[in-house]
């Protein structure tokens, strides 16, 4: 069994809504521990989310507010930074405290749309499945911090798929955080606040750091077990080419389009991503979903 870690906040309540249904959807309920919500924003929105929109699994969903996760100290330099920051902080967190052995982190706006087979995600001898990830231009300076820290070579790759969905390992994230504590006799928190690191890198170094090889934890899967597609604001001229490919690849299991990449569509691309959404049964209406983001995935 697994737990799917999700964080959010509030302009993306409306796709979080339409991930509950995708993961009751296509997501074995027997498979599933916990789905945890961890909400990185207010804590009246909270009052939000309604266990109910999980259907069969409303009596897994447990949601959480960042507040619980951080310690007390840490409070205040917590809500100082930027989201981006911070929701990178919660994703270890939230893993650190899980009662399986894997966690699959997802964003609010990961949407499952075929069916997610545990076989073929976590081998029989307890390896998640996973390819490499060439680590991009934008996370040099991460990179080169994470390979210091560690004195590891990370041959310019970490840990697939280079985003979300991410398979996190619990026990390893706990030491992780008790690693930090040790040498740096801070918190994760701290650390974060202190250093250029993300959230995957550094889990992706310490691993490689912990047990010399990906190998230990993961195992190379062929493309053909599963496929992910997150569309950023930085692919816009090529959604039409990732959407194709969407639609011609049946093992594609999660899409994502970025908050500030749908504003950025022409309404035809817009009609067609909400037509995706329609088909895979994740909204009752194009018109109705095309016109709510239109309202609130701004910025």
């Amino acid at each position: 069994m697994i737990n799917l870690i999700s964080v959010v906040f509030k302009q993306e309540l409306s796709y979080l809504k339409m991930q509950a249904k995708s993961i009751e959807l296509y997501v074995n309920s027997q498979d599933l521990n916990s789905i945890v919500i961890v909400v990185n924003d207010s804590i009246d929105i909270l009052a939000s989310i309604d266990p109910l929109w999980y259907g069969i699994n409303s009596h897994k969903v447990k949601i959480l507010h960042f507040s619980e996760l951080i310690s007390e100290s840490d409070l205040s330099a917590f809500v100082s930074q930027s989201g981006w920051d911070t929701q990178q902080i919660c994703k270890l967190l939230a893993a650190s405290i899980s009662n399986v052995d894997w966690n699959m982190i997802i964003d609010a706006k990961t949407l499952f749309i075929c069916p997610l087979v545990l076989t073929n995600l976590i081998t029989l001898d307890n390896k998640a499945f996973s390819n490499p990830a060439e680590i991009s231009h934008h996370f040099i300076a991460e990179r080169d911090f994470v390979q210091q820290y560690f004195n590891i070579n990370l041959n310019n790759h970490y840990i697939g798929p280079g985003g979300v969905p991410f398979l996190m390992h619990s026990s390893t994230v706990r030491s992780l955080i008790e690693y930090i504590k040790l040498h740096e006799n801070i918190s994760l928190t701290e650390f974060f606040f202190r250093y250029s690191v993300t959230e995957f890198l550094l889990y992706s170094g310490y691993v490689l750091f912990l047990f010399k090889k990906y190998n230990a934890l993961y195992q190379i899967h062929h493309p053909d077990k599963y496929i992910y597609h997150h569309i950023a604001d930085s692919q816009i001229l090529e959604f039409d080419l990732i959407m194709q490919f969407i639609h011609q690849h049946a093992n594609t299991i999660t899409i994502s389009l970025h908050r500030r990449a749908y504003p950025l569509l022409t309404d035809k691309q817009k009609t067609c991503w909400c037509e995706l959404l329609y088909s895979k049964k994740l909204i009752d209406s194009v018109e109705d979903t095309k016109n709510e983001l239109n309202t609130i995935l701004v910025g």
